[in-house]
């Protein structure tokens, strides 16, 4: 998302979810690097505009019965940006790049 739309998306580690199997882990470096690069849950991840947050969310969950998360926010720049409780920057494993063309 970010660099198809050339901007920076601004993650934040403590609201990405959790799967009950990884709340409370001694280790909450490992819990978020495979909730986010695992690769065995799946969560969706989509952008709207700060004023359709609200109406997207009563959407998704009268109509889908789906839950949104807020877990970031886009800002001026370029890349993804990852930033722990404190507000300053932790390097997050993101796992494998299904459009990356590797192997």
């Amino acid at each position: 998302i970010a660099a198809a739309s050339g901007v920076c998306l601004l993650l934040e580690t403590e609201k990405v979810p959790l799967h009950r199997a990884l709340e409370g882990w001694s280790d909450p470096a490992a819990a978020l690097a495979l909730a986010v690069g695992g690769g065995e849950d799946y969560e969706l991840l989509l952008a709207v505009a700060p004023g359709s947050a609200a109406d997207a969310r009563r959407l998704l969950s009268n109509e889908m019965s789906v839950d949104l998360t807020q877990v970031g926010r886009v800002t001026e720049g370029r890349g993804v940006r990852w930033v722990g409780g404190e507000g300053s920057d932790v390097d997050v494993p993101t796992g494998f790049d299904h459009f990356g063309g590797g192997a």
